[in-house]
């Protein structure tokens, strides 16, 4: 973009979306998390979890079913964030969230992962037209790194 008032204020919008989205987790608020997703078939997510490739009705569900899980508060942070806009109406962002709950079933989620998102302007509006989400992995051992350490 050639404006970069308009690139700061861009990236300004979207990270407030994002971190909107991670507040609403906090709340239950399934609404409010899926807000940062443009509701059209097309829209698809790489989760962290099976199955590989689901769409904004799986996703909604698997956010259901881990607030329904969820004993009390969940947390989700981003703890960190890169935002790159590539044209007026498309953006990026890579970040590293964090969520915490404890369950239903007396065990505790402490969870750290990798999310890419890309973004696109529509109608006015900045909304995530594709995720991955995903948490290292040691090939060696098929251990996940659930801390996403360095």
């Amino acid at each position: 973009m050639s404006n970069s008032d308009n690139t700061i204020e861009t990236i300004e919008t979207i990270e407030t979306i994002l971190r909107e989205a991670t507040a609403a987790v906090a709340r239950h608020d399934i609404d409010g998390l899926m807000a940062m997703f443009h509701d059209v078939p097309q829209t698809f997510v790489y989760d962290f979890s099976p199955p590989r490739r689901i769409d904004l009705t799986e996703l909604r569900e698997s956010f259901t079913a881990m607030t329904e899980a969820a004993q009390g508060p969940l947390t989700c942070e981003v703890v960190e964030v890169a935002t790159d806009v590539l044209a007026d109406d498309i953006a990026w962002t890579a970040a590293i969230m964090h969520v915490t709950a404890s369950m239903k079933d007396e065990s505790e989620l402490n969870i750290t992962y990798r999310a890419t998102d890309l973004w696109r302007k529509i109608d006015g509006r900045w909304a995530v037209i594709h995720e991955h989400a995903s948490m290292p992995v040691n090939p060696l051992t098929g251990q996940a790194d659930l801390q996403s350490t360095p």
